[in-house]
């Protein structure tokens, strides 16, 4: 698990949730993901993506 460690986790629950979606075999995620609309303006940062 150590090897999985990622300094973009903003919290110990996202830290958490990413352990557990190892131990089901998810994908791992996309930390910190900016998202725009189509103007380019940033709308948000999703923990996950």
């Amino acid at each position: 698990m150590i090897a999985s460690a990622d300094p973009r986790a903003q919290s110990p629950g996202e830290s958490l949730s990413r352990a557990l979606m190892y131990l089901h075999h998810f994908p791992a995620p996309e930390l910190q993901h900016s998202v725009f609309d189509r103007y380019g303006r940033l709308l948000g940062i999703t923990d996950f993506y």
